[in-house]
């Protein structure tokens, strides 16, 4: 469908329903066509297999939303910070009774001249 000296409008172009793989997207880009139209054949285009590859280095192709398992290895690094919280715990009780149970000394010591 080559119209010489005359531009392209919408009227010309093919139903976006139509275009496939060995349709000519290049008349979408004539000046009388709306930036919508040309959007809705270019977006026909892109879903197309051919174009629609994801690259193996793409970081975000992935679904992180569903992950496996951590497994035990994690439970028993949880389990052993516990228990570090734990003892320091018990240390830091252990510092504030033996302090509260401390006899403090009558007099003051004497001062050094």
């Amino acid at each position: 469908m080559e119209i010489a000296n005359q531009a392209l409008t919408e009227r010309d172009m093919p139903p976006i329903e139509e275009l496939g793989e060995g349709s000519d997207y290049r008349q979408f880009f004539s000046e009388g066509v709306s930036d919508s139209l040309r959007t809705q054949a270019l977006r026909k285009l892109f879903h197309l297999p051919k174009y629609n590859v994801t690259d193996g280095l793409d970081d975000y192709t992935e679904d992180y939303h569903r992950f496996e398992s951590l497994g035990n290895i994690v439970t028993a690094d949880i389990r052993h910070q516990l228990q570090r919280e734990r003892e320091g715990e018990k240390t830091q009780q252990d510092i504030t009774q033996n302090e509260g149970t401390a006899k403090e000394p009558d007099e003051p010591p004497e001062k050094q001249a």
